[in-house]
């Protein structure tokens, strides 16, 4: 992909490439969604979702940007329960689980595992350590208890064409 766009590039000087701006564009999509996976989870569920739902384009290379938005679905739900927020973790490793790509290199038990302590942890205020912590704001009686951190990470994207 990466050598794809530099020659488009160097093509592109030498006059109209109709059809090749597109392929460049998509390519682009997701060689960063595939950058940001680790460092901005957030922002690479977003570019992946840009490449197969707002282009339609789930089987982009054969499939896989669908097994790259699971991974990236895995990874920002880790991220979100890592910072005490739960809640946002349940509902990304929900989105994960409920995607079934052809090839896929995460353990659906070890993601329905961690789903469901999410979930355990949102619903009772019960972080995974076992130590009981309010969500959402909600009191408990023992005035020694802190609410739960949230997390408020929400892709930052320029509009297409402008820088951010």
């Amino acid at each position: 992909l990466q050598q794809g766009i530099i020659l488009t590039g160097r093509a592109e000087s030498f006059g109209d490439i109709q059809g090749l701006n597109y392929e460049r564009f998509i390519a682009q999509l997701y060689l960063d969604a595939q950058r940001l996976k680790i460092t901005n989870p957030s922002q690479s569920v977003y570019l992946f979702s840009r490449v197969a739902y707002e282009q339609g384009l789930t089987n982009y290379l054969n499939g896989q940007v669908m097994t790259e938005l699971q991974e990236a679905y895995v990874n920002y739900a880790d991220l979100l329960s890592e910072t005490g927020d739960f809640c946002g973790a349940r509902d990304q490793y929900t989105a994960a689980l409920q995607l079934q790509p052809t090839v896929t290199n995460i353990s659906r038990g070890d993601v329905t595992g961690k789903r469901d302590s999410a979930e355990t942890a949102c619903t009772s205020g019960v972080a995974p350590t076992g130590q009981e912590t309010p969500v959402d704001g909600q009191t408990g009686d023992d005035s020694t208890q802190q609410a739960l951190p949230t997390a408020t990470l929400k892709p930052k994207i320029a509009p297409v064409g402008q820088s951010g």
